[in-house]
C-alpha cells in the first residue's frame, strides 16, 4: 500500500475534524481515480486523426454541383464524430489547444468547415453569397457550442472566439451545398457568348502544380457585367472562343441564386 505524504496526511487530518468535509473529501479523490481510470482506458486518438487525414486527402475529388458526395458527408459527420468521442472520453479526450499534446483533437472541429467550403465554392457557381452570412453564422455558433457544451473545460475565450469564427465556415460550406442538392425551382438558361478562355496554373507544395481552367463570358441575365468563371476541364476543353455556352440559373433552397454551365445542344 503507497505511504502517504506529510501534506495528504495534514489534508486528512484537517478534514477529519468537519464530518462534511472529510465526505467531500471522499467524493474529490473518488471521482479523481475514476477519472485516472478513464483516462487509462480511453481509445488512442490517432485512427480519428488518421481517418481525418485521409478525408482531407480525398477532398481534391471534384464535388458535384447537384448532389451531396461521399466526402461532403465525412466532411460535414468529423466534427460531431469528434464531440461525441470528447463527451464519452472525457477528461483524456478535450477540445484545448495544449502545445505539448501530439494528437490535438480541435483540428477536426474547425477544419472540415474550412474544406466544405472552398469545395462549394470551387463546384457552385452562386450569384451572391452574402444572403448565406446568417446560416454561416448561425452554423458557426451551434457547432461551437457544442463543443463547449461536451467539453465543460473549454473555456479558453480568445480561443473560443477564433473556433467560433472558424467554424462560421462549416455553416457556410453546408448551406451552400444544401441550398443547390434540395433545389426542385424550374431553371431559366440563358445563352452566353464566351468572349476568352484561358488556364491559370500555380505551384503547390513540392513543386506539384495545379491548373484551374476559367471562361469569359459576356454579360446575361442578372449579370451585366463581363466575368470570368471557373469550369471543369470537360466544359473547357468543349468550349470555343466566340461560341456561345448554356447556363441554367435557379432560385435556390434557401434563395441563393447559383447556375451551372454547360455546352448548349
Amino acid at each position: 500500500m503507497p505511504r502517504m505524504s506529510r501534506d495528504e496526511f495534514h489534508d486528512l487530518r484537517t478534514a477529519a475534524k468537519n464530518p462534511r468535509a472529510l465526505y467531500e473529501h471522499a467524493v474529490e479523490s473518488r471521482e479523481n481515480n475514476a477519472a485516472i481510470s478513464d483516462g487509462d482506458r480511453s481509445p488512442s486518438k490517432w485512427p480519428l486523426l488518421i481517418a481525418f487525414v485521409l478525408v482531407l486527402i480525398c477532398s481534391g475529388v471534384p464535388q458535384p454541383a447537384d448532389r451531396i458526395d461521399l466526402v461532403f458527408v465525412a466532411l460535414a459527420a468529423l466534427p460531431w464524430v469528434a464531440m461525441m468521442l470528447v463527451a464519452r472520453y472525457r477528461p483524456a479526450w478535450d477540445f484545448g489547444f495544449h502545445l505539448a499534446d501530439p494528437t490535438p483533437v480541435w483540428p477536426v472541429l474547425t477544419v472540415p468547415g474550412a474544406i466544405l467550403t472552398w469545395r462549394a465554392l470551387d463546384a457552385i457557381h452562386a450569384l451572391h453569397g452574402l444572403p448565406l452570412l446568417p446560416v454561416a453564422l448561425l452554423g458557426g455558433v451551434i457547432l461551437t457550442a457544442s463543443a463547449m457544451w461536451v467539453d465543460p473545460s473549454f473555456r479558453d475565450l480568445r480561443f473560443i472566439l477564433v473556433l467560433g469564427v472558424a467554424n462560421c465556415a462549416y455553416g457556410y460550406g453546408v448551406g451552400l451545398d444544401l441550398d443547390t442538392v434540395a433545389d426542385s425551382s424550374p431553371a431559366q438558361v440563358y445563352r452566353v457568348k464566351v468572349l476568352d478562355k484561358y488556364e491559370r496554373r500555380s505551384e503547390g507544395v513540392r513543386g506539384v502544380s495545379s491548373v484551374r481552367h476559367y471562361l469569359r463570358l459576356d454579360r446575361w441575365g442578372p449579370v451585366d457585367h463581363i466575368g470570368d468563371v471557373s469550369v471543369s476541364v470537360d466544359d473547357y476543353e468543349l468550349a470555343r472562343r466566340g461560341a456561345v455556352v448554356c447556363l441554367a440559373l435557379r432560385s435556390g433552397a434557401l434563395r441563393v441564386a447559383w447556375y451551372r454551365i454547360s455546352p448548349c445542344p
